[in-house]
């Protein structure tokens, strides 16, 4: 699988894309499933984990760079130290290896503010298994490259 590269030239978006210290789940938060999986991975991270709704506020400058149409597809993890965002499947390994380091390491502990939608999501399927399965079937890799 390629990786897509967005050169950064803007000084505000490399401050904004520097100041990442603490890896980023974006998921979808008009969605109730996505909401319960995004609040579990938080807590098994012992709030460890950066969680930003990808219709929040938070997310509206990168939901511009990225495309609206391509960010909102899957759910997406920001490794800051690769300045590398992985959406679909391509997020699983990544995830993994930062559950692997937050035993070891010492993180900064975030609050998952958002709160749970009552409906499902038009775009995302309304079942875990179904939601699991559509994550699984699409992949993609974006790296930030600054200049």
């Amino acid at each position: 699988m390629s990786v897509k590269e967005i050169l950064l030239t803007d000084r505000e978006l490399i401050e904004r894309i520097n100041s990442i210290r603490i890896p980023v789940l974006f998921y979808d938060n008009k969605c109730s499933v996505c909401y319960d999986i995004a609040s579990f991975l938080h807590r098994l991270f012992r709030k460890r984990l950066l969680v930003i709704g990808e219709f929040s506020e938070d997310a509206s400058w990168l939901r511009e760079l990225v495309g609206f149409e391509e960010f909102i597809k899957m759910p997406w993890f920001y490794d800051p130290e690769k300045k590398i965002l992985y959406g679909g499947r391509s997020m699983l390994l990544p995830i993994l290896k930062y559950f692997t380091k937050s035993f070891f390491r010492s993180f900064e502990k975030t609050v998952f503010r958002d709160t749970r939608p009552g409906t499902c999501s038009a775009i995302h399927p309304c079942s875990y298994f179904g939601g699991l399965l559509y994550v699984l079937r699409i992949s993609r890799r974006i790296k930030f490259v600054i200049k």
